[in-house]
């Protein structure tokens, strides 16, 4: 037998076994690569705020990693069983057209309580929370739902090649951008391009498009965080280095990168600064419960102080400290080992209730939010719980004989 066509035969068994495609939409890979780079970017050492070193909460995390990892393993193999054989139900005749009018009517309604659109009074210079936007309780579960159809039409679009279900994906942008919540947008499209990743035909241009994309996105972030540090009253554009005692390699460079870098590093830094703080293991099984397991639409009618068990800073500016911060402050190295646990668990029931219709919408979905765990506990935000919710059960969600997913 001629050597170039076992070797041919090699080749094309192992990517038939283990295309890289699974990777994109797999959250368990996505959390570790996610927590990981925060890791090594705050290993660095390239902000002077960082002490450095090994510590038991250093191993505790890469612990939880190796975990994450072999989950991730294990689930790509699910993965590679059920994606290629699911296809998302296509709608009846004018069901589109009702799911975008339900959406316009509910958004027009929100504008009409709220006296105006907020991106309106940003352009104008006026002071604007986008949080008080909306109509109480019904904003929260339309924004939930608006995000989801997003992600399900999308998904039916890569199926179809329907321009048709590109609609509610621009109405879903349109409205994060005009309600300007920066949050709710950037899970959006990070749901979007992980679905984009796994469908991409060309790989090596996807890889090119999308470095091109985040290098672009890098500089215009860091565009935008000078305004805004100009706007709040410093007197620098780019006193972002001196808040972050930047390493001077990062003032040859647009102040994008290190706001990149410190934003994505300084979450970690902030969990290990705990144990030198000595403020770790402050409170108890139930206000672990509360604080980072219970959806905060359930946990602020039972936490008395939402301030309380808060992490020491490395500086005031930078507040956050990736899923596990406020868990470690409350129960040490368990309440590390809690959250895992509780990531895991949501991301194995949602993969499960939806492994038969809209998987690839779930994964996309679970990798936006394992994306963005090293930054904040996202398994408590209503929007993130409402989407999974609404995501679970939409084959039940009808007016008539229309869905509305």
């Amino acid at each position: 037998m001629r050597l170039d066509i076992v070797i041919d035969c090699l080749l094309t068994k192992t990517t038939r076994e283990a295309p890289v495609k699974y990777w994109f939409v797999n959250p368990f890979l996505i959390f570790v690569a996610s927590i990981f780079s925060s890791f090594l970017l705050y290993q660095t050492g390239l902000s002077a705020l960082y002490s450095g070193g090994f510590s038991i909460a250093d191993a505790v995390m890469c612990f939880v990693l190796v975990v994450g990892l072999f989950a991730g393993i294990f689930l790509h193999r699910f993965l590679r069983q059920k994606l290629p054989v699911e296809r998302p139900v296509d709608l009846p005749k004018n069901n589109l057209l009702f799911l975008v009018a339900f959406s316009l009517l509910f958004f027009a309604v929100e504008v009409i309580y709220a006296g105006g659109l907020p991106i309106l009074y940003v352009l104008q210079g006026e002071a604007y929370d986008y949080t008080q936007f909306g109509v109480p309780t019904l904003h929260v579960a339309f924004l939930g739902y608006y995000s989801v159809a997003a992600v399900v039409s999308y998904e039916r679009y890569l199926s179809t090649r329907s321009k048709q279900y590109l609609i509610p994906v621009a109405l879903a942008i349109f409205y994060n951008v005009s309600i300007v919540n920066r949050g709710a947008l950037l899970i959006t499209l990070a749901s979007l391009i992980f679905m984009y990743m796994y469908n991409a035909r060309h790989k090596i241009r996807m890889a090119f498009t999308m470095t091109v994309l985040l290098i672009l996105i890098t500089i215009a972030f860091g565009y935008i965080g000078d305004k805004r540090m100009v706007s709040s009253g410093y007197q620098n554009a780019d006193v972002i280095y001196d808040i972050g005692q930047a390493d001077p390699i990062f003032r040859a460079l647009p102040t994008g990168f290190f706001w990149v870098y410190i934003y994505a590093s300084s979450t970690y830094a902030n969990l290990v600064a705990q144990e030198p703080a000595d403020n770790i293991d402050k409170g108890s099984i139930p206000d672990l419960i509360n604080f980072a397991v219970l959806p905060d639409f359930i946990s602020k009618h039972i936490i008395e102080d939402k301030n309380a068990f808060a992490p020491a800073l490395i500086t005031p500016e930078l507040k956050v400290s990736t899923a596990f911060g406020r868990a470690f402050v409350i129960s040490g190295y368990g309440g590390i080992v809690t959250v895992a646990f509780w990531y895991s668990l949501i991301v194995w029931l949602t993969l499960y209730a939806n492994r038969n219709k809209m998987l690839l919408s779930a994964c996309g979905v679970l990798c936006s939010v394992s994306l963005f765990m090293s930054f904040d506990n996202m398994l408590v935000f209503a929007s993130f719980v409402l989407q999974i919710i609404i995501l679970s059960l939409y084959s039940r969600l009808r007016i008539g004989r229309y869905r509305l997913l």
